[in-house]
C-alpha cells in the first residue's frame, strides 16, 4: 500500500492558481542563494583539502621513504605510495585508483544512434549449391 503524502498543503502546483510570479522569483532566489552558499563551502573544502595534502608528513620513518624514491615529504605523497603497495599486493579496486588517477583511465563509448541501419537477411536463392559451399568453406568452424 503507498504511503499517504506528509504535508499535500506544501505542494503547490506551477499552474494557474498556484504559484505566484512573484513566489516563484522569490523561490527561485532563495535557491540561487542556497547554491552559492553550498558552492563556496565545497571551494572552501577543496582549499582546505589540497593545503592538508601538501603539508610535510610528520611520520619521520614515511618522510625518509618518501624522499628515497624522490616524491615530496608531504600527505599526498605519503598516501600515493600507500595506494601504489596496496596496488601491488593484488587489490584490483587501488590498481583502479592509481590509473585513473594517472589519466589513462580508458573510455567507454557506446553508439545509441537510431541512423545504424540494421541487418537484413540475405537472400540466398540467387546462389548455387556450389557458390554456397564454397562461402561456408571460408568461414571458420563453430565449436
Amino acid at each position: 500500500m503507498a504511503k499517504p503524502p506528509g504535508r499535500p498543503e506544501n505542494l503547490i502546483q506551477n499552474q494557474p492558481g498556484g504559484l505566484t510570479p512573484e513566489r516563484a522569483r522569490a523561490n527561485g532566489r532563495k535557491g540561487g542563494l542556497a547554491s552559492g552558499i553550498a558552492r563556496q563551502r565545497r571551494r572552501a573544502m577543496r582549499e582546505t583539502l589540497s593545503t592538508l595534502l601538501q603539508a610535510p608528513i610528520d611520520d619521520e620513518k614515511v618522510a625518509a621513504a618518501l624522499q628515497a624514491i624522490g616524491l615530496p615529504a608531504d600527505y599526498q605523497g605519503a598516501m600515493t605510495l600507500a595506494v601504489m603497495r596496496k596496488a601491488l599486493l593484488g587489490d584490483v579496486e587501488a590498481a583502479r585508483y592509481l590509473r585513473d588517477t594517472a589519466g589513462e583511465k580508458p573510455t567507454e563509448t557506446y553508439n545509441l544512434s537510431m541512423e545504424a541501419k540494421p541487418v537484413q537477411a540475405l537472400d540466398l536463392s540467387k546462389y548455387s549449391d556450389a557458390e554456397l559451399e564454397q562461402l561456408a568453406d571460408g568461414l571458420p568452424e563453430e565449436d
